[in-house]
């Protein structure tokens, strides 16, 4: 099982904990990962235990093999359960996003300095 930290904005790079079932906790920086080669076939449960504030959400969860997506998503919650086979190459991604960012306005100066906002 490999679980990867995806973060979309570029200057937030908060480091996730997850849980997996009540088995593992592993902590992950943005935009990374880590892959559990101990882990048992069977079914699991993995979420994130809490963001860095309330202005961070999970926008997208999805777990892959080889052949297909392979998980039930529960986006309320922060969770995704999987089920794992013997010999089973499994990546979970968790897509995040920051929604306390705004856009810095733009401003065009005219001469004779009249200020029109974009």
């Amino acid at each position: 099982l490999t679980i990867i930290n995806r973060i979309t904005d570029p200057n937030q790079w908060p480091t996730l904990t997850f849980r997996i079932s009540d088995t593992f906790t592993a902590t992950i920086a943005a935009n990374k990962a880590i892959t559990l080669t101990t882990l048992a076939a069977g079914s699991y449960r993995i979420g994130i235990t809490s963001y860095p504030d309330q202005y961070w959400g999970l926008i997208n969860v999805s777990c892959v093999d080889q052949k297909r997506m392979v998980s039930n998503i529960d986006h309320d919650n922060l969770k995704a359960d999987i089920t794992i086979w013997e010999g089973q190459n499994l990546v979970c991604t968790f897509l995040s996003e920051w929604a306390g960012y705004t856009k810095p306005k733009t401003f065009i100066w005219y001469l004779p300095f009249i200020v029109k906002q974009r």
